[in-house]
């Protein structure tokens, strides 16, 4: 889970007990650099064109050597048919192991849920904001805001304001 919220409505309503959240944004990180050395491919979905652009451009630099096989910016809209079975025979034909998707909640999770059966991609991750912070198209909040679970109500506030 990754905002601390989730986290806590798993503890209370379900006895979980986690004890701290994954970040998306972290996770994602930490795959691509662990992921030179093992060969992983990686396909990134979701975003505008230009945070694509630039997040690929950083992700290459900041990881040489990461394979980056694919990235797709969707339209602002629902896919027609066509749009969509070409979107899942791109994934699906660049062989990635890893689909991080960044289309937002619960956007990302109804996706995921309506084309499990046709994406044929080993690990796949909605990682919500990573690719606008990891381009650097939005400002991460402070490191006490990631901390007491107020993070992405600041990055709704700043998107608006912005």
């Amino acid at each position: 889970m990754d905002g601390l919220p989730l986290v806590w409505n798993a503890n209370c309503v379900h006895n979980a007990n986690l004890k701290d959240r994954v970040c998306g944004p972290e996770l994602m990180l930490r795959c691509l650099d662990e992921g030179r050395s093992k060969g992983w491919r990686h396909f990134f979905l979701g975003g505008k064109h230009a945070v694509l652009i630039d997040l690929v451009g950083k992700m290459r630099e900041r990881f040489p050597d990461v394979e980056i096989v694919g990235w797709h910016s969707p339209p602002f809209r629902a896919l027609s048919t066509q749009e969509d079975s070409d979107l899942v025979e791109m994934i699906n034909s660049l062989q990635p192991d890893f689909l991080w998707v960044g289309l937002g909640t619960p956007k990302q999770e109804k996706w995921f849920a309506s084309h499990l059966a046709r994406i044929h991609v080993p690990v796949q991750v909605g990682v919500g904001a990573a690719f606008d912070f990891h381009s650097g198209h939005v400002k991460r909040s402070p490191v006490w805001k990631q901390k007491t679970g107020l993070e992405y109500g600041s990055i709704a506030c700043s998107r608006i304001a912005g």
